[in-house]
């Protein structure tokens, strides 16, 4: 079955591509353009996706990819596309973070199904708030992290992953210094599950997905977030 989410890019094509086969869902960021940056419009659908996912008992797995040569730019700090305020104010900023960074990647993060987030190209500052609510990360060897939001004297991404991530001492130098991790150095700091080369196409999460066992993956996936969290 495949379904496509009704928002659509200025080109014509949709921003969210969402597919179930085989029990499993897969939702693509669909932005090539613009290296899936993220405006309004990307991450309400890409909320939606998630909800869609987590409603349908048909599913099992949740795959999150990206069309293009990038994950994701991060925000599209060119413009966040329909519903962005014509004046800016303290509150108003707050209000919109809140619910389209914060809340949403809790959400997608308490989504109590496995989910296996597949990076490649740049994964930028947003961008780590799309790939880190996800179970488990696979990454290209061609995959680069990074969070250069300090060298415009701004705070980190909205959803404060970086200790949990990197720890303690590697998320102080990659924010002070806003440089990028390999995919290799993400998985050896253990934010990347398995990092693959990227010419080999048959190293994808969906071959993964496979290797989960037929019994209820609930109370796993739901043991294994409190557990993080404690």
């Amino acid at each position: 079955m495949t379904d496509r989410p009704s928002e659509r890019s200025g080109c014509g094509q949709t921003l969210i591509e969402y597919e179930v086969s085989d029990r499993i869902a897969t939702i693509t960021l669909n932005r090539p353009e613009a290296a899936n940056a993220q405006n309004f419009e990307l991450l309400d659908e890409l909320d939606g996706a998630w909800r869609q996912a987590a409603d349908d008992p048909d599913v099992r797995v949740i795959v999150l990819q990206a069309n293009g040569k990038h994950f994701s730019a991060g925000h599209d700090i060119k413009g966040v596309g329909e519903g962005e305020p014509v004046k800016y104010t303290v509150a108003g900023i707050y209000e919109v973070e809140a619910r389209r960074y914060l809340e949403y990647a809790l959400r997608w993060r308490n989504v109590p199904k496995p989910s296996i987030a597949a990076v490649h190209g740049v994964c930028i500052g947003g961008g780590l708030l799309l790939c880190w609510p996800c179970d488990l990360i696979i990454a290209a060897d061609n995959a680069t992290f990074s969070d250069p939001s300090s060298a415009w004297g701004s705070a980190e991404s909205e959803y404060h992953g970086h200790t949990w991530e990197w720890g303690p001492r590697k998320a102080k130098e990659m924010l002070f210094t806003g440089r990028k991790m390999t995919a290799a150095e993400a998985e050896k700091v253990g934010m990347v599950n398995r990092s693959f080369l990227s010419r080999y196409p048959c190293c994808n999460p969906r071959a993964g997905c496979r290797d989960c066992p037929e019994a209820p993956l609930r109370p796993s996936s739901s043991q294994a977030r409190r557990e993080s969290n404690a």
